[in-house]
């Protein structure tokens, strides 16, 4: 899969399920004390990076249009 096919499933996820996903990333790695941190060569869209990353996207650009 090339980048591009990467980012543009990433943006594909819907926001709220993007949000579900930060919200259980974060309380595992609350839990885990940082253990759980993933991140993966090639990336998965589950990694805790692309998924952190995709939500500060999002924020910037929607307030880049207020």
């Amino acid at each position: 899969m090339t980048h591009e096919e990467f980012q543009n499933q990433l943006k594909a996820i819907p926001d709220m399920e993007l949000i579900e996903k930060a919200r259980f990333a974060l309380s595992k790695l609350c839990s885990s004390g940082g253990a759980s941190f993933t991140m993966a060569v090639p990336p998965r869209l589950d990694d805790t990076d692309m998924i952190l990353s995709e939500v500060i996207s999002r924020f910037t650009n929607k307030l880049k249009t207020i």
